[in-house]
């Protein structure tokens, strides 16, 4: 196993980490075995911070400055213990990443404040994406208020921001169950859950059922509003054509056979 890998959907298998921007959805893991495989870790969680963070821990992963490493960083991590086999990382980390406890306000709004970069919202935000939430209490704040507050962020409202907060509490456990059962679980129909994932996350309910975390879903939120802009890939740079010359390969001029046959008779 590379120190840094990515696990993305379907999450059949790993591949390395490159430094290129990961998908939506990805799971990103970490051998902590070294400080130098943390920091890099970092790196990645910093420019990517949709990636679900798994560490996989080995017995040099109590060295302090690991453990330190560890520590520092951002979002949510999971944990699985060094497989014998690497085949076994991708369902271990799947379970892991299943075992993490649902997010609450405070964490979704700490992701969004950071990402946007208005940290003085994240009290507002953490009281609209998980209302039941009671270490989030907004202090009563009337409706209007945190309306006139939240406009600083886009075009979501308070109503927008509570079902991207369901979404992304029905997405950090996501089953293979049924879409009625899915949509039991967030208290509306099926047609109705299917209307939340294309308007809010721009996405197919399959595509929804078939990834995991919440990271991703508030990442696509925020994309679909016009929150965040999209990073385009980079791209190979492109030849300038020149104009003067063809840069097809000319077939050579056959010598002329009867100008020499001339010559000989003349001579």
């Amino acid at each position: 196993m590379s120190p840094v890998t990515l696990l993305l959907p379907p999450y059949n298998d790993t591949e390395p980490w490159l430094g290129d921007s990961p998908p939506l959805g990805s799971i990103a893991l970490c051998r902590a075995d070294l400080a130098g495989n943390v920091r890099r870790y970092a790196e990645l969680l910093r420019q990517a911070p949709w990636c679900l963070p798994c560490v996989v821990t080995t017995p040099a992963t109590s060295d302090p400055e690991i453990m330190t490493g560890i520590y520092e960083l951002v979002g949510q991590v999971a944990f699985v213990p060094d497989p014998l086999r690497d085949e076994l990382v991708a369902p271990l980390a799947l379970a892991a990443a299943r075992a993490r406890p649902v997010p609450r306000g405070r964490q979704m709004a700490e992701y969004v404040a950071q990402r946007v970069g208005h940290i003085e919202l994240r009290l507002e935000l953490a009281a609209v994406l998980d209302p039941d939430d009671s270490t989030t209490a907004d202090g009563g704040l009337p409706e209007r208020t945190l309306r006139d507050r939240l406009r600083r962020l886009g075009p979501l409202t308070v109503r927008c921001w509570r079902t991207i907060g369901t979404l992304c509490r029905l997405a950090a456990r996501m089953q293979n169950v049924p879409v009625e059962t899915l949509a039991h679980q967030s208290g509306v129909e099926a047609r109705t859950l299917r209307a939340w994932t294309e308007s809010y996350l721009d996405a197919k309910l399959r595509t929804f059922r078939s990834r995991i975390g919440w990271e991703w879903v508030l990442e696509a939120a925020l994309r679909r509003a016009g929150i965040v802009a999209v990073e385009a890939p980079a791209r190979p740079p492109i030849a300038v054509a020149d104009t003067r010359w063809s840069r097809v390969e000319l077939p050579r001029t056959r010598p002329r056979l009867r100008q020499r046959s001339r010559i000989r008779l003349e001579s």
